[in-house]
């Protein structure tokens, strides 16, 4: 991963965080510009209150908000909302 890739990487987690966007059941990934987001993707509710399904014009919206940053050349996103059935996510992928 090069310097440029690292510092992508750090402002797409800042944007996340600033977007109160839960980075525990996400992973990104930064190679070459290319900024890859793998898994569930749920907004925090005021920390434990719970989670939310991001719908799908917040995560455009995301998409572009990650787009906009400097480096960034294309961003990939594999993620999924969570099932109710599924439990809430504890470990860290980021």
């Amino acid at each position: 991963m090069s310097t440029s890739d690292f510092a992508i990487q750090a402002r797409v987690q800042r944007l996340l965080a600033r977007h109160w966007i839960r980075t525990d059941c996400l992973e990104v990934g930064t190679t070459q510009g290319v900024v890859v987001l793998k898994g569930r993707l749920e907004y925090l509710l005021g920390g434990s209150l719970g989670a939310e399904c991001v719908a799908e014009q917040a995560s455009q919206a995301l998409r572009a908000a990650i787009r906009r940053l400097p480096g960034v050349v294309d961003v990939a996103m594999q993620v999924r909302e969570p099932q109710k059935t599924e439990p809430p996510c504890t470990g860290t992928a980021s």
